[in-house]
């Protein structure tokens, strides 16, 4: 017949648990690992592209004598380029006199004021579409940069009735 152990352990047990921790508590050696590896290209392409933002050219109140004001035209274009900015005749040239524009009254029988848009603050260069463009920059680079639009109203237009004058430029950047 057996008989069932009931003491304390001996030294045997001792090793027994202490083998048998160990085995749990110590991790298996690592596994031999390989590695492989490759390139990954990474590529970007700029392209031509630019953006303009024209300020208002607001004469205020006219009163017989010649009349200035002056606009930003803001521009942004990605590095290396020349680009043109041209401005066109306006919605009303068709009615101008002296000039190559006209500002309208709006009115059903409309009234007209002649007006220019120059690229220099003498207003001596008239800034016109493709045949007057103006080369803005030799090279951009990338940063917004900033031209003047220089306006004048001709003096002696006191025929013009009371009223508020406009007109609508369109303003195109070449790239």
């Amino acid at each position: 017949m057996m008989k069932r152990f009931t003491g304390t352990p001996g030294f045997l047990g001792i090793v027994l648990f202490a083998a048998f921790t160990a085995a749990v508590l110590v991790p298996l050696p690592a596994l031999a690992t390989s590695t492989a590896t490759s390139s990954l290209m990474v590529s970007a392409s700029v392209a031509n592209a630019c953006s303009v933002n024209a300020g208002s050219l607001s004469f205020g109140n006219y009163t017989g004598s010649d009349l200035t004001a002056n606009a930003p035209i803001t521009y942004t274009c990605t590095s290396g380029q020349t680009p043109t900015i041209s401005l066109s005749v306006g919605g009303h040239s068709a009615n101008k006199v002296n000039t190559t524009r006209a500002l309208s009254d709006g009115q059903t029988t409309a009234h007209y004021m002649d007006y220019e848009i120059y690229q220099d603050v003498a207003n001596q260069a008239v800034w016109g579409d493709i045949s007057t463009s103006w080369v803005v920059s030799p090279t951009t680079t990338g940063v917004a940069q900033v031209v003047t639009a220089y306006g004048k109203i001709p003096g002696g237009q006191t025929s013009a009735p009371v009223g508020t004058y406009t007109d609508t430029v369109t303003v195109t950047i070449t790239y």
